[in-house]
C-alpha cells in the first residue's frame, strides 16, 4: 500500500520531495504519505471516479478498512498530498485466528 501511494506521487503527482512515516499511536500503527506535488480536489477525483487515482485509492481503503483501520486523505491543487494509513496492531482478523487456536489447543 506504501508502495502505491509512493508510486503515485512519482507518476500523478510530480512531486520533487517524498516523506514517508511510521510511528505508533495508542495501539495503532500510523504511517503517512506526504508529497509536494500539484495536488488534486479529493471531493472531485472520488466523485468522478478518476481512474488515474480512485481505482489505487478505492483498493487502499478496501484493504485497510479490511484490517480495522482508516485511510485519510488531504490534498488540494498546488498544495501536495498527505495520505495517513491507521491500524490496529491487533486487528480482528487476528483475535478471531489466536481465538479459533485456543479452541483447538493448538500452538500455531
Amino acid at each position: 500500500m506504501v508502495r502505491e501511494l509512493m508510486h503515485n506521487a512519482g507518476k500523478h503527482a510530480r512531486a520533487c520531495h517524498l516523506e514517508v512515516s511510521l510511528k505508533r499511536v495508542e495501539d495503532d500503527i500510523e504511517i503517512c504519505v506526504k508529497d509536494d506535488g500539484i495536488g488534486f480536489d479529493v471531493a472531485e477525483v472520488l466523485l468522478r471516479h478518476d481512474k488515474r487515482y480512485c481505482l489505487g485509492l478505492f483498493g487502499i481503503r478496501q484493504r485497510i478498512e479490511l484490517l480495522g483501520g482508516t485511510m485519510t486523505i488531504d490534498s488540494g491543487r498546488e498544495k501536495g498530498t498527505r495520505v495517513v494509513l491507521r491500524v490496529p496492531l491487533k486487528s480482528e482478523l487476528s483475535e478471531m485466528k489466536e481465538e479459533r487456536h485456543e479452541d483447538t489447543g493448538h500452538a500455531c
